[in-house]
């Protein structure tokens, strides 16, 4: 924890007697960018420095410039048109077409799902000066339409730069993620006013009848950001592994429907009740591969379903205890919860200590899906 503060502290003081891009850029992997006196919002796709060039996701460089962007994709190009200017991207042959018709070379890729392109080549063809500046570090491209120079620039946003910052530094922390089962249920609201108000993020395993009676819990807890995740319909051992091997798949498949129909997100992630060992042996794992299902178990076992109601603080050991151990391996964490009250009362407490090992409590993400089942079955 102490070290992401250093990395901070010089990260926005460092070189402050140079200029240009190579010292701006130097030292750092992402950067802010503004054009004029506004800051350009990235909601998903941040802009970075990468050989002492800085690359920007060309959809948000247009919608900051007042520009209409237009993508053919049979073509392989995509054309940025201000009102005095326009230009063609061709992404295949890292090209750019000038309104004049003059080609000129100029690298650009996709990544994160969004198409890149070195700023300053876009930034001057547009008639901006792109100024890289030390003090932050942050790029501005400037016109004449800015208001501020770079003096009160830099004055004005100084809140902003090191909040930029700060995120990426929270961000960049190793991940814990944050596991409830069996609801929505009462506890629920405790559970999520706990996250909210300690600003973590959590996924929610939730049977399908309980979904249905409980729906606006649901929808609360996507609103918030938290990831919903499917955990049967019966939550019954002999329904589930006493008959046909399709019996868990068809029981997810039956909650992600009524998931889907409450929120409008298909989610694929599954938790089997009570665990997959020794229930979900190779023909039950097979039917869900079938089925294109994830299934996630756990690595520390708050065990609030045995001291929920004899004595909570026993949840917080345990998890300080397995975490102990875990972190020490370098493992992924996934920590096991119920929907409960008495879990929400020392769940701040169990937030606060994750925090104060340099963890950050995140919310699972597809794109991210990594195997955490007892099985190691990679498939899932």
């Amino acid at each position: 924890m102490k070290k992401g503060w250093v990395y901070f502290f010089f990260l926005i003081l460092f070189l402050f007697s140079f200029d240009g891009e190579a010292a701006a850029t130097s030292n750092v992997k992402y950067i802010p960018i503004a054009i004029n006196d506004e800051w350009i919002n990235f909601p998903d796709a941040l802009p970075f420095v990468k050989e002492q060039t800085t690359y920007i996701p060309i959809r948000f460089l247009s919608d900051a410039m007042g520009a209409t962007l237009t993508v053919d994709k049979t073509e392989g190009s995509i054309t940025i048109t201000s009102p005095k200017n326009s230009i063609k991207l061709m992404t295949k042959q890292n090209e750019m077409i000038t309104l004049e018709g003059t080609r000129i070379k100029i690298n650009n890729f996709v990544q994160d799902g969004r198409t890149y392109a070195p700023l300053r080549d876009l930034g001057k063809y547009f008639g901006y000066d792109v100024q890289y500046l030390s003090k932050g570090p942050i790029v501005r491209l400037v016109n004449s339409d800015a208001k501020t120079d770079t003096e009160q620039f830099l004055i004005e946003n100084e809140k902003q730069i090191k909040e930029f910052y700060q995120k990426l530094i929270w961000e960049n922390r190793p991940k814990v993620y944050l596991t409830f089962d069996d609801g929505p249920s009462i506890g629920m609201e405790e559970i999520l006013n706990v996250l909210k108000a300690k600003k973590a993020k959590a996924s929610f395993f939730m049977i399908e009848t309980q979904m249905k009676k409980f729906p606006e819990d649901v929808k609360h807890l996507v609103k918030e950001g938290h990831y919903p995740a499917l955990h049967s319909v019966s939550h019954n051992k002999s329904l589930l592994y006493g008959g046909k091997a399709s019996a868990v798949s068809m029981e997810m498949l039956k909650a992600q429907k009524t998931l889907y129909s409450i929120t409008g997100i298909q989610s694929s992630l599954t938790r089997a009740p009570f665990g997959s060992k020794p229930y979900m042996t190779n023909p039950f794992r097979d039917e869900m591969a079938k089925q294109k299902l994830k299934m996630w178990d756990w690595n520390i076992d708050s065990e609030d379903w045995k001291y929920a109601g004899k004595n909570p603080m026993e949840i917080v050991s345990n998890v300080k205890e397995g975490f102990q151990k875990l972190k020490e391996r370098k493992e992924p964490i996934v920590i096991l919860f119920h929907v409960k009250k008495e879990t929400a009362l020392v769940l701040p407490e169990i937030i606060d200590f994750i925090y104060s090992q340099g963890y950050q409590c995140v919310a699972y993400q597809p794109a991210d899906h990594f195997v955490m089942n007892f099985w190691k079955d990679k498939r899932l």
